[in-house]
């Protein structure tokens, strides 16, 4: 870390965030540092499924049979936020977050009538 930056500091910590590893690179370089694959990391991606379905005897001397089936994707309705911004490196602004990745809750209810 480089100790003479006087930049943003972590959340609890009077350390400043400054990692050479993290900014751009000098000129004709063609590297961006150190850092391996993956260290910078998006939201996270929260989706949960539900279904549940019934079948229905309506006359059961004749075969006549109803399901009722209930299918709803995204059950427990948590956001799942995009990427921030253009994912520049070394920006001088932090980016924004203005997108989600999955719709909100979606509820498909079925009726069958067998016979």
């Amino acid at each position: 870390f480089n100790d003479s930056f006087a930049g943003e500091t972590c959340p609890g910590s009077s350390a400043p965030v400054s990692n050479p590893a993290f900014q751009n690179p000098g000129a004709y370089t063609n590297q961006y540092g150190t850092f391996r694959r993956n260290v910078i990391y998006g939201p996270d991606l929260t989706n949960i499924n539900f279904s549940a379905g019934k079948t229905f005897d309506v006359l059961p001397e004749k075969g006549i049979k109803f399901d009722f089936r209930a299918e709803c994707t995204n059950f427990l309705n948590h956001p799942s936020f995009g990427q921030p911004g253009p994912n520049t490196i070394g920006s001088a602004s932090p980016e924004q977050i203005t997108s989600t990745t999955i719709g909100g809750r979606n509820w498909e209810m079925v009726g069958h009538v067998t016979f």
